[in-house]
């Protein structure tokens, strides 16, 4: 065993890879034999240990004991660790791991590094109720109903990787297969022809590093365009962005143009920039430069601000430099919105990886900017930073968190004939067709721009969560995830009187906002993911897959089908159009996306359908009434289609004499909006619920809603519309007349009418 240890590190460290040691069974004596090889090949050297449970941890204590420079963290932590480094990683998975733990925690290794994972006996691995299953079992389930296929297929990975050995209680059962011939990295040159200093370019560690800051330096000097870098985790992305901010400051003390030169830098999350921050001023301190941190959010040095923001913040700033990181983690909306911050962006995105798949930025998002831009510059860096390029673990996680999944080559022009629909167990795709599996799974990421391991975990494991497929000769064009939810029982009462239950996210919001219970005990499919193949949108695929699903839902004796997601205009036409019904709306945006969670549905059965008119009707006087707050915040268009979606109905407008000549005064003589709100507000709302209404542009409905129903400040609308604020109050006084003619008809004095406009008429004369 220990020759085979010592075997592993000289095979890490002769290609300045990783290899990962697997240690099943007693591992605690295996540990306390394979550790100290380690100990002496990698004295002084940082390890990191990471657990569910550190109090009592019998490897904590041995740890202790060696001249290693040790950190214990909790499996909670691993996000935080992104961006760290360690030349050991120890996990302890004898309770299994999250995927997306496991992800994060193996690229925070550099090379030549070893990685130990701790677990029960092979067979029991596959086999254990895991961390996993802790997190998403939901009722009725219990954690014996979960599948045990995760484990199963990572064991499989495993046995398959040249550069994992596994040991079980003392014998070895898998041994590395060392690698012949070292892939050499690529020599660093730096240019002759740059703008940045030298120092800051020998602190590039790879040939692509040094590239982009040369190109990054040709944008500068243009003073405008856009820089799209992409690549997989791991290259340097984010160190290489904070070199070239410290770089800009330090040309900037030859250039008299700027006083201070504004960056702000985006990013999902704080933490997905930490790196980006410190190396920052790790290029500051090489170029002899002072640089004060005014709070976690800011840095400043001689000539430069850099600031953080939300992606949903972001797009209300200005800036002399955007940077935006992650960018296929934040939705196109904002992505498109933040090209006019600045007039210099950097649009810096994992290809593949946890925090989303740059896939779908380039397809979608990338095609809009090429026709947009003119100065458009793109690198992909490929040469990791920490380890060689064919590091061998890098392969392994690849496999088996499907990072590498991509949807099939297809033809977008091909005549779709005779489309299939099948429902796919997941057993049989992880260990009878791993391309399909792939395939199915590259149609999701592509399609999705949050994305990441536990979403395969699930799929894996979940008793509840099924899969279904359009196949078009023998290849998939579409993929559904779905989630069993209802048939409740006497939960659904405990729900109702406040009990929470993880999962059935839809009966949850009925049975919570419309109190409900009844409904819990109805059975229902929630639909997680919809995608369609990328190379096939807009032909009416996802519409077919839907038809398809309703009709085995509907023969299975189901009484609804629904789904949640993140509002848009565009999401909401696709679930519209095919008939579905919006019940309830967050009443709080997400405050990364600026999205509002929507939940829509489609009753199956006759006595379902009793249930959601009711809801429904429901929904429509609550979003009305809460357009001035919560959802103060919901773009214009958005709210319109909600609004237009409602089925209207005859609807009485009650209003006292006062109020009625309040309207008029408004509509024709010299009252304000200001001074008429109230009345102005009965009437844009009767207006959207009722089925009697005047005709309206597009443009009249829009400013009706955001200046009368979310009584938006003008100047928001400014910015909103794009027009100035005088045409808009004219439009919107024009728009209350045309409502008073229609619902005053009748009621108010048409001379009276006349004289008042010829009044209202020489007061502006004389202004």
């Amino acid at each position: 065993m220990l020759d085979e240890v010592k075997k592993c590190i000289l095979d890490a460290k002769r290609n300045k890879e990783r290899r990962l040691i697997v240690l099943a069974g007693n591992a605690r004596e295996m540990f306390k034999l394979c550790i100290n090889p380690i100990e002496r090949e990698f004295k002084g050297k940082k390890l990191c240990f990471v657990s569910s449970e550190l109090n009592g941890n019998a490897f904590v204590e041995i740890l202790r004991n060696t001249d290693m420079e040790c950190e214990f963290f909790h499996y909670d932590a691993s996000e935080d660790l992104l961006g760290t480094t360690f030349d050991i990683l120890v996990m302890d998975m004898r309770l299994g791991v999250l995927p997306n733990d496991f992800g994060r925690l193996i690229s925070i290794v550099r090379g030549p590094g070893i990685i130990l994972l701790l677990v029960p006996e092979m067979e029991k691995f596959k086999n254990i109720i895991t961390l996993l299953h802790k997190k998403f079992v939901v009722y009725p389930y219990e954690f014996e109903d979960a599948r045990r296929n995760f484990n199963r297929w990572f064991v499989e990975k495993l046995f398959e990787s040249r550069g994992v050995a596994i040991f079980e209680n003392g014998e070895i059962i898998k041994r590395i297969t060392p690698k012949k011939k070292s892939v050499l990295r690529e020599k660093i040159e730096i240019p002759e022809d740059r703008i940045f200093d030298r120092k800051i370019y020998k602190l590039c560690l790879t040939s692509d590093q040094v590239n982009f800051l040369s190109m990054s330096g040709d944008i500068l000097k243009r003073r405008r365009g856009v820089f799209v870098l992409t690549s997989h985790r791991g290259r340097g992305k984010s160190s290489v962005l904070g070199l070239m901010l410290a770089a800009i400051s330090k040309y900037l003390e030859r250039n008299e143009k700027y006083e201070t030169f504004n960056v702000n830098v985006t990013s999902p999350r704080l933490r997905n920039v930490l790196e980006l921050f410190r190396f920052f001023k790790r290029g500051c301190k090489k170029l002899g430069m002072e640089f004060r941190e005014k709070s976690k959010n800011e840095i400043t040095s001689e000539r430069i601000r850099i600031e953080y923001l939300s992606p949903n913040e972001v797009r209300f700033s200005r800036a002399d430099l955007l940077i935006v990181d992650e960018a296929a983690s934040i939705p196109i909306k904002l992505l498109l919105a933040s090209l006019k911050v600045s007039p210099i962006v950097f649009y810096s995105t994992t290809i593949h990886g946890y925090e989303g798949c740059g896939r779908v930025f380039q397809i979608r998002f990338l095609e809009k900017l090429r026709k947009k831009t003119s100065n458009f510059l793109e690198y992909e860096m490929t040469e990791p930073i920490r380890y060689s390029k064919d590091d061998e673990i890098e392969k392994f996680l690849f496999r088996v968190l499907l990072l590498d999944a991509e949807p099939p080559d297809i033809d977008p022009e091909i005549n779709l004939g005779d489309i299939r629909y099948e429902r796919v167990k997941i057993e049989n795709l992880l260990f009878r067709n791993e391309k399909l599996l792939k395939e199915i799974f590259g149609i999701f990421i592509n399609a999705h721009y949050r994305n990441n391991p536990n979403d395969f975990g699930v799929i894996c494991d979940a008793p509840h969560h099924s899969i279904r497929i359009l196949k078009f000769k023998n290849i998939p064009i579409a993929s559904i995830q779905l989630a069993e939810e209802g048939s409740l029982g006497e939960v659904a009462y405990e729900m109702y009187l406040g009990r929470i239950y993880s999962g059935n996210l839809i009966p949850d919001r009925v049975i919570k906002h419309y109190r409900i219970p009844e409904f819990g005990r109805f059975k229902g499919k929630r639909i997680v993911r919809i995608a369609v193949h990328p190379s096939l949108f807009g032909r009416g695929i996802g519409s077919k897959a839907l038809k398809f699903l309703e009709n085995e839902l509907r023969d299975n004796g189901y009484d609804w089908v629904g789904a949640s997601f993140g509002a848009t205009p565009k999401l909401l036409n696709f679930w519209l159009r095919n008939n579905y019904r919006i019940i309830h709306i967050s009443p709080m945006e997400n405050p990364v996306t600026g999205e509002f969670s929507t939940i829509v549905i489609k009753p199956l059965s006759d006595n379902c359908k009793k249930y959601l008119d009711m809801v429904e009707d429901e929904f429509r006087i609550k979003f009305i009434d809460s357009l001035v707050d919560p959802y103060f915040n919901l773009e214009t268009d958005l709210a319109l289609k909600i609004l237009s979606s409602f089925k209207t109905r005859d609807e009485k407008l009650e209003m006292s004499e006062i109020q009625w000549k309040r309207f008029f005064a408004y509509a024709f003589s010299s009252l304000t909006l200001e001074t008429c709100r109230d009345v102005a507000y009965k009437i844009a709302r009767h207006y959207f619920l009722s089925n009697k209404k005047p005709r309206l542009s597009r443009l009249q409905e829009e400013i009706l809603i955001a200046k009368v129903l979310q009584a938006k400040p003008w100047s928001y609308l400014r910015k909103e519309f794009k027009k100035k604020s005088t045409f808009l109050m004219v439009e919107l006084r024009e728009t209350i007349r045309k409502l008073a003619e229609y619902y005053g008809n009748g009621i108010y004095d048409k001379e009276e009418r006349k004289k008042m406009l010829q009044y209202r008429r020489l007061i502006r004369d004389r202004k």
